[in-house]
């Protein structure tokens, strides 16, 4: 698996449980939901991150 494929998958997630929020919040317009989005993409970035450390570090 891919850092881009795992990126997907955890963002996906991430929204999934955002979606509630989302929909209360759709009524106020787009910018909310490319925010939420772009908060979740930043978000699946710093827990790939973390992986990524945490087998570094198991494997020294």
């Amino acid at each position: 698996m891919t850092t881009q494929q795992l990126k997907a998958i955890i963002t996906a997630t991430l929204m999934q449980g955002a979606m509630p929020y989302l929909i209360e919040k759709q009524k106020e317009g787009a910018d909310e939901m490319v925010e939420t989005v772009a908060g979740a993409a930043l978000m699946a970035d710093e827990i790939i991150e973390q992986i990524y450390a945490n087998n570094t570090k198991m494997m020294d």
